[in-house]
């Protein structure tokens, strides 16, 4: 699990600091060509939100840290904002699963969806699945359901309401 996301984390990483350093158009502001990617890896590094992960493919700190609204804490204790969840969809798309509670009929039933993806996924177990709801007991009782139905990693979007 870990080196397959540390090796798609910088693999997507180095490609999306490309693409940022070619821009839209392949030239800078002067008409010049882009300069080499190293300057867009640092402008990709810098504007990169802060990592969920890290170098082991474990969850970070940060992602353990609970959120200042403690109505958006649950007990496996893994958080992300919208930007990290955006982050993580470009850099390692195929292990990045959203859970959006509000496009199902209700929490049991984006609860059963999911845990029926994640029984018949050959990388469900490798996947971050990132709860997203802008009511935060919906969350909170998502992600502890898909928890407690054996998915290691159940990420609440604490930023999903604004």
């Amino acid at each position: 699990m870990t080196a397959d996301r540390t090796r798609a984390m910088r693999c997507m990483a180095g490609a999306a600091a490309l693409l940022l350093a070619q821009g839209c158009g392949g030239q800078d502001e002067d008409g010049r060509p882009p300069t080499p990617a190293g300057d867009g890896i640092a402008q990709a590094q810098a504007s990169a939100p802060e990592p969920l992960f890290g170098p082991d493919g474990q969850p970070s700190a940060g992602a353990r840290r609970p959120p200042r609204q403690g109505q958006w804490q649950h007990r496996a204790g893994l958080y992300a904002t919208t930007a990290q969840l955006a982050w993580e969809a470009l850099t390692v798309e195929p292990y990045t699963v959203t859970v959006d509670v509000a496009r199902h009929a209700s929490a049991e039933a984006a609860v059963a969806e999911t845990l029926r993806a994640f029984r018949w996924s050959p990388d469900g177990a490798r996947a971050g699945f990132y709860v997203v709801s802008p009511d935060a007991s919906a969350a909170v009782t998502v992600a502890e359901a898909l928890s407690d139905g054996g998915i290691p990693l159940v990420f609440v979007v604490t930023d999903a309401a604004r």
